[in-house]
This record gives structure tokens, C-alpha cells and sequence, in this order.
């Protein structure tokens, strides 16, 4: 029965037992290790006791005290004035858990692989066409067996992209998607423009929004997949892919607007956003290809451009604000120090956790230390006195702004 009770802590209770394995035997270390582990994912405890919301600056501390009194209660942790030591049982713990999470990081690094991807990317595909077709044959819908057609095509591509990853013929795989995507976007444009000619609103179904719909669900998973996947391997394949399964997202969107408008009865609404669709497929096409040709050209490609912007965005700003935080506390003194603690920020293979499931590097952590960076100067967040670093008023403002 007490196991059932505290089963519900051990998530944490393995986390600190793994920090104290790695080291972490005081509190002070252990809030450490967790302030680090957060900035992996944008999240700087440290910048909360600003603003409205100062009680969340007890959150770690609440975090760790919790943690640390369920463990010597399960006999796992034993203290010592300031510092603490794993008992047998608590290492046990904390080894069967990194086992666990490795395992876990084997199973993700398998999943992650281009050929894997690929496979995967195959068979949803394939799947998607043989549910769609027979329902737009039964249904009479033009539009499902268009979008049918399309989901077909997009397996038949896939399979060109599974052989040339496979047989590492990946300049070629790449040119031959960006065709098929080149030719949706010319017969997307094409029919937008035919559409705004005759001014023709088209009528509801049903059928074929529910259709595009699902099909645009699975493809927006499947983009953050091969995304992910592509800037991990740095697979240029992949990363078309991905773009190919965000078109796909792009053309839902653009049905789900098209059945509101053709119900609202609004002329042209829905070839203006099938021109709009269209134009976002046809550039994407084009990026691509001007990478492609100078990758065949000897030229490096820039992944960081394909990157989740958005997050790594978030994890610059973030970043902007703790160095504030550090400077206002006098933590940060100098632009040396300001140096060394935009490297070590960052040490996530420190952190046991992230190390064993195989996350604990980032391609673009050096891009996003750079850009909170020369945020600080460019926004003009911050001065210097006498080699000494300062906030300015509006450095000053957006710390405290940071959590209202």
C-alpha cells in the first residue's frame, strides 16, 4: 500500500536521486542542476520572482523539499548537515532509472533515423489513400478524390525518398520532391486563378473538409516528425519532406476556410486564400531548390534556417531575460563573465536525464545564445561603466515586465 502511495512521486524522486548520482549532494548544487535542465526547454527559474507573479519563484525550492522529504522517507536519501548521500536503495533507483531513460533515448535514436522516417512517412501515406479513395468513389466528392489522388502521390514520393536515403542518393530524392511539390503548387495556382476568373463560390462538403481535415491532423504530426528527424540527421530529404506534410496543413486550412466562406456566400473569398496557399507552396519550393543547387554546388547547408523558429525564438528571449536577471543581481559583472556564462549555460550533457534520452545537445544552442546575445546591445538593454555591465531603464522594464 505505501508503494501505491508514493508511486506518484517517483518521477521527481528519480530525478534528484540522479542529480545527487551525478554529484549534485547539496541544495545549492541541486538547484543548479534543475535551473540548467529548464533552460533546455526555455524555462529560466531564476528571472520568476519579477512581476505579479512572485510566488512562483518558491516553485524549485518547493520542487526540491518536496522531493528530498519523500525520499528520505522511502529511504532513499540520507542527510548530512548541508549535504546528502544516496543510500543503497536510492542508487539502485537512480541507476534503474537512467537504464530506463537510455533505453528510451535507443528506441527515440531508432525512430529518428532517415530510413525509419521514411518507412513511417510510406505507410501513413498509403494508409490515408486507401481510406480517402473508396469513400470519394462511394461519395461521388471530386474533392476527396482530388485530395485522394494527391495523399497517393505523396506515398509514391515517399518511397523515392526512402530508396534515396537508403541508397544515398539524396540530391537526386530531394530534386525529384520538390517536382512533385513544384507541380501542386503550379495546379493549386491554377486553379485558384480559374476560380477567381469565373467567380464561382463553391458549394459545402462535408465530406471532403472531414477528409482534408483528418489528412491535415496526421500530416501536422507528421511535419514536426520529419522536422525534428531532418535537423537531427541534417537530412536534406527529410526536411522537404517535412515542408511537403506542412503544404498539406496549409491546403486543410484552406478548405476549413473555404466551407466557412462558401456558407457565408463571400465571392472569391476561397480562391484568394487557394491563390495565398498556393503562392506559400511554390516559395517554399523555390528555397528549397536554391539550397539544393548550392549544396550540389559544394556549398554547406543551413539547417538552422529549418528550424522550429518559433521555440528557439521563445529560447532566446528567454535566455535575454536571465542574463538580465544576472546582471541586476550582480552576478554578471563583465562582458567576460557574460561570456562564460552564455557558454555554460548551455552544458546540458551535464544534466543525466537529457544525456540518457539522448536530447541533451542542440544544433541551434549556439545560434540562440548568440541571438539573446546581441539582443542585449541591439534593444539597448543594457550599458557598461567603468568595464562594469549595467541594466538601462528599458533593461530594467522588460525584467520586470517578464512575468506580469
Amino acid at each position: 500500500m505505501l508503494q501505491r502511495v508514493h508511486s506518484k512521486h517517483y518521477g521527481h524522486e528519480w530525478n534528484v536521486a540522479a542529480a545527487v548520482l551525478r554529484g549534485c549532494n547539496t541544495k545549492e548544487l541541486l538547484k543548479e542542476y534543475f535551473s540548467v535542465m529548464g533552460r533546455r526547454f526555455g524555462i529560466f527559474f531564476e528571472v520568476f520572482p519579477y512581476g505579479k507573479r512572485m510566488q512562483e519563484a518558491t516553485d524549485l525550492d518547493s520542487f526540491l523539499d518536496s522531493a528530498i522529504e519523500d525520499m528520505k522517507e522511502d529511504k532513499w536519501l540520507i542527510q548530512n548537515g548541508d549535504t546528502f548521500e544516496l543510500t543503497e536503495r536510492g542508487e539502485f533507483e537512480a541507476r534503474k532509472m537512467l537504464a530506463e531513460l537510455e533505453n528510451s533515448g535507443r528506441l527515440l535514436e531508432k525512430a529518428t533515423r532517415a530510413e525509419t522516417v521514411s518507412r513511417v512517412t510510406i505507410v501513413v501515406h498509403f494508409i490515408l489513400a486507401a481510406l480517402k479513395l473508396p469513400t470519394a468513389i462511394l461519395s461521388g466528392s471530386v474533392g476527396l478524390l482530388n485530395d485522394s489522388f494527391d495523399t497517393l502521390l505523396d506515398g509514391i514520393s515517399s518511397v523515392f525518398v526512402y530508396w534515396g536515403v537508403k541508397k544515398n542518393h539524396e540530391h537526386l530524392v530531394s530534386l525529384i520532391l520538390l517536382l512533385f511539390m513544384g507541380v501542386t503548387g503550379v495546379f493549386s495556382l491554377i486553379e485558384a486563378m480559374f476560380r477567381i476568373i469565373s467567380g464561382d463560390i463553391p458549394s459545402p462538403d462535408l465530406l471532403t473538409f472531414t477528409a482534408v481535415a483528418i489528412s491535415g491532423i496526421v500530416c501536422a504530426l507528421l511535419w514536426f516528425y520529419q522536422k525534428y528527424s531532418g535537423l537531427k540527421n541534417r537530412s536534406f530529404p527529410l526536411i522537404t519532406q517535412s515542408a511537403d506534410s506542412r503544404n498539406h496543413v496549409l491546403v486543410a486550412v484552406s478548405v476549413a476556410i473555404g466551407l466557412i466562406v462558401s456558407l457565408m456566400r463571400i465571392p472569391y473569398a476561397d480562391a484568394i486564400v487557394g491563390l495565398i496557399v498556393s503562392i506559400l507552396i511554390l516559395k517554399g519550393a523555390a528555397e528549397l531548390l536554391i539550397d539544393l543547387i548550392r549544396s550540389a554546388r559544394g556549398e554547406a547547408i543551413d539547417f538552422e534556417r529549418y528550424g522550429f523558429s518559433l521555440f528557439n525564438k521563445f529560447r532566446a528571449k528567454q535566455l535575454k531575460r536571465w542574463f538580465l536577471f544576472m546582471i541586476d543581481q550582480g552576478k554578471i559583472q563583465t562582458r567576460d563573465q557574460l561570456e562564460c556564462e552564455a557558454k555554460a549555460s548551455m552544458a546540458y550533457q551535464d544534466i543525466e536525464p537529457l544525456r540518457a534520452l539522448g536530447i541533451s545537445g542542440s544544433q541551434s544552442d549556439e545560434s540562440i545564445v548568440k541571438t539573446a546575445l546581441e539582443a542585449l546591445d541591439k534593444e539597448m538593454l543594457i550599458t557598461e561603466y567603468d568595464g562594469h555591465l549595467k541594466l538601462t531603464e528599458k533593461g530594467s522594464f522588460e525584467l520586470r515586465s517578464t512575468r506580469m
